[in-house]
């Protein structure tokens, strides 16, 4: 999730979205070089369910959250563009 806009850096390459260069130029202040941005792998491709639905439900991974999302603390896998291992990193939130 190294989108420069994203919260989360894990230190592989930062790179920017089509999306926020979008944004950056809709401000009127840039002019976006939008050869230059770089499809976020995650989610990328996954359909509208993965946006319009729960990426967890009861406690399972939808297929469309497939390769997305966990549901188990601390169980290891690939992370979301599949070029290393990550942890499962699960937070309950009060709604």
């Amino acid at each position: 999730h190294n989108e420069m806009m994203s919260a989360i850096f894990t230190g592989d390459e930062r790179f920017l979205s089509p999306l926020t260069l979008a944004l950056l130029e809709d401000t009127g202040w840039y002019k976006a070089d939008y050869s230059a941005a770089k499809i976020m792998p995650f989610g990328h491709a996954a359909g509208c369910e993965f946006v319009n639905k729960d990426c967890v439900i009861d406690g399972s991974i939808p297929e469309y959250s497939k390769d997305f999302f966990c549901s188990t603390e601390s169980i290891a896998g690939c992370n979301a563009n599949h070029k290393k291992w990550s942890l499962c990193d699960i937070k309950k939130h009060d709604e």
